[in-house]
């Protein structure tokens, strides 16, 4: 999945993902998923935050290089936080935002 800048109350997730295409040419149904980075954009404190995100979809390649699909995509960013106990110092992090789309596209894809 390529990324976007986020816009809004938008995300992205940027990483690694794979897809499974149940015939070897169009038309076939395929399912994909991928995990990765995650920039989410808040728009009550105006800013952008990373974190980490997945996304799972399926789709139809309807002809050769097109096809539709729908993807399932979460989003959560993390911030740190020091924690005292018993005199020793943990690094926590804890969800600062989260984020879920559901997208319905219309790809072209190159192979």
């Amino acid at each position: 999945m390529l990324p976007f800048i986020p816009y809004m109350s938008s995300h992205s997730t940027i990483g690694f993902g794979a897809s499974y295409y149940f015939e070897k040419e169009a038309p076939s149904l395929y399912l994909d998923g991928g995990f990765g980075g995650s920039i989410i954009y808040n728009p009550l404190e105006d800013r952008t935050m990373g974190g980490r995100g997945f996304y799972i979809g399926a789709g139809y390649e309807f002809q050769r290089h097109w096809s539709i699909k729908c993807d399932i995509m979460r989003g959560q960013s993390v911030t740190e936080k020091s924690s005292e106990n018993y005199g020793n110092t943990y690094d926590i992090e804890e969800p600062k935002a989260e984020a879920l789309s559901l997208l319905l596209t219309m790809n072209m894809v190159f192979y």
